[in-house]
């Protein structure tokens, strides 16, 4: 979870008497559009937004691994914003759904976006960005680890879900 007064992302667990808690990153202003999914092994994976020097935003992914979170910046390109939407792959790679958007002179239009990382590189896909959507984007996994994500479309106030057999992933330049 985002922690307001620090500006750090936290990681809550019960041990089964009590509520345990850790700063997961705290390097800027870190922890907006969590998302927590719990792989095979029951460790954490969470992904989120980072707010950078230029109030732009940054999609990061954090895992547990042998009792240290590893943090990763996924798409550094400071136009991530919104929610994000993490699901783990059956070997427990995660994918990412999450929202773009693009200031026009008089505008601003949205995308929805996924990432997923294939064991060595992440991999990335629009998902939708005809008109202004992709915005408290949801992602979920069909049992071929296919992406299917829900999202609002603003321009025409409607729920709309994507999904693509087989998807077309692009390499980004971050």
């Amino acid at each position: 979870y985002y922690d307001v007064t620090h500006s750090n992302l936290k990681y809550a667990y019960r041990d089964g008497k009590e509520w345990r808690i850790q700063i997961v990153d705290q390097f800027g202003a870190v922890g907006f559009g969590t998302s927590l999914a719990l792989d095979s092994g029951d460790h954490p994976h969470i992904s989120y937004r980072q707010i950078n020097a230029d109030n732009l935003g940054n999609l990061k992914y954090a895992h547990l691994q042998k009792g240290r979170w590893l943090l990763e910046v996924v798409q550094g390109t400071g136009d991530v914003s919104g929610r994000t939407s993490i699901a783990l792959s059956q070997n427990n790679l995660p994918a990412i759904g999450y929202f773009r958007y693009l200031i026009a002179p008089k505008w601003q239009v949205g995308r929805a976006m996924f990432a997923r990382y294939n064991g060595s590189a992440w991999e990335y896909a629009v998902a939708d960005d005809m008109d202004d959507v992709g915005y408290d984007v949801s992602l979920g996994l069909d049992s071929a680890e296919q992406p299917h994500l829900s999202y609002y479309d603003a321009t025409h106030g409607d729920l709309k879900r994507a999904f693509q057999t087989p998807l077309r992933f692009y390499r980004m330049a971050l």
